[in-house]
């Protein structure tokens, strides 16, 4: 064991490091080798003499976007704080109970884990002010104007009096640090909320009018595509026959890869939703690769019910390949997708990097592999002429440059 002490000017900073001084031999050298080792450093008498390392950093010496960010997340994370950095592992933290800023026990993890809390709406037991809310859309939908405003005012008044609450918990001594950023992010509160909830209605607005006149905004439908991880929606039309299965039967548990029953009411006239009355899937091999969600209205008025709108029905997207197939107008998702960027060539679809488009199944790319299943003139290329196709593809390939057709037959 090997350390450096450093004295500051109102503690010690500490670091420590595990030499492998082995002979390494000849033969098995592995037997020299430590696999997967961890150090744990405690306070002899068990007090948390361990505290958190300081964070603050001078803004004149910072880029002013990073430093926004960064103090945002000093404030949203003030009471996970950070007592240590791992070289090529991580830090595990033991503390008194109660307290997040004092350790008695600090320890390094070549696998760490962590389980993040589960995050419920608040109750009218949690809030008294949403008393006599209403989200029913179906209620809503048939409400008069005075009575609509009645049902929803519990919402405005409990979303405000929680951000009375955040405001004034910015002038308590404790988060003096954190003014800024904290009133940066109420500011931004203020108006997420009403746009999320505008942003469906609004896709359905642009859909009628667009079907009202054809010949002006054309035949592709305006969507609105949900994009979030696969345990709450689809990857593929596959997974989402399989739920829409399930769910038939009564047996679908919220278990997998997540289900297409995203909507539980129309989002233009508020008639419920039922996912296994209301929520036809046709499959990649036997239909359009499409997840169609219909209005329930019984009198068949709604422009997005069945009768209405048999192909389309409601212009939502909710499966993760029929986003890449439609391109919808308008995407919602979750950062950990727009991660994926780097690595899943299917994203790229989203920008306009697509190959062909199949009046049937929407847009093609390579990284969508459905040359076996997709119906065709002729026979498929051989695996020489495919090695070939592929890298005359890679290098027609420049920045934002249409790539090159990887099949060559007309498709239907």
């Amino acid at each position: 064991m090997q350390g450096i002490l450093r004295k500051r000017d109102h503690f010690w900073t500490i670091t420590l490091f595990l030499v492998n001084g082995q002979e390494e031999p000849k033969k098995l050298r592995d037997m020299a080798w430590i696999f997967q080792p961890e150090l744990s450093v405690q306070s002899p008498d068990g007090k948390p003499v361990f505290h958190s390392r300081p964070q603050q950093r001078d803004p004149g010496k910072s880029d002013p976007v990073t430093f926004a960010e960064e103090q945002e997340m000093a404030m949203l994370y003030r009471h996970h704080v950070e007592f240590g950095v791992g070289h090529g592992v991580s830090i595990h933290v033991d503390c008194p109970e109660g307290v997040c800023d004092r350790a008695f026990r600090l320890s390094t993890k070549v696998v760490p884990t962590y389980e993040v809390p589960r995050t419920t709406p608040p109750t009218v037991t949690d809030r008294p002010k949403l008393t006599g809310l209403v989200v029913d859309m179906k209620e809503l939908g048939e409400a008069t104007t005075a009575e609509l405003d009645k049902k929803l005012r519990p919402l405005l008044t409990g979303y405000a009096e929680w951000i009375k609450e955040r405001e004034a918990d910015l002038k308590n001594p404790d988060m003096a640090l954190y003014k800024q950023p904290g009133q940066s992010a109420l500011d931004r509160c203020k108006t997420t909320l009403l746009r999320i909830q505008r942003a469906t209605a609004l896709v359905c607005a642009c859909e009628v009018i667009r079907r009202g006149d054809e010949k002006k905004w054309g035949k592709e439908p305006f969507r609105i595509g949900l994009w979030v991880g696969n345990k709450v929606t689809p990857g593929t039309t596959d997974q989402a026959a399989e739920a829409i299965q399930q769910e038939h039967g009564g047996k679908y548990k919220g278990k997998g890869s997540g289900s297409p029953a995203q909507l539980t009411n129309c989002p233009w006239c508020g008639a419920k939703i039922q996912a296994g009355q209301h929520i036809k899937v046709e499959t990649y091999t036997k239909g359009r690769c499409r997840t169609i969600m219909f209005c329930s209205d019984v009198l068949c008025r709604c422009p997005f019910s069945a009768k209405q709108s048999p192909l389309e029905g409601i212009p939502a997207l909710v499966v993760d390949e029929e986003i890449y197939r439609r391109l919808p107008t308008l995407l919602i998702a979750t950062v950990d997708k727009f991660a994926q960027m780097p690595w899943n060539g299917k994203v790229q679809m989203l920008f306009g990097q697509v190959e062909s488009h199949c009046e049937r199944h929407g847009f093609r790319s390579p990284e969508i592999d459905d040359a076996d299943s997709h119906p065709k003139k002729g026979a498929l290329p051989s695996a020489k002429n495919r090695i070939i196709e592929c890298r005359e593809l890679a290098n027609s390939w420049s920045g934002l440059s249409r790539p090159a057709a990887l099949w060559h037959e007309e498709w239907p």
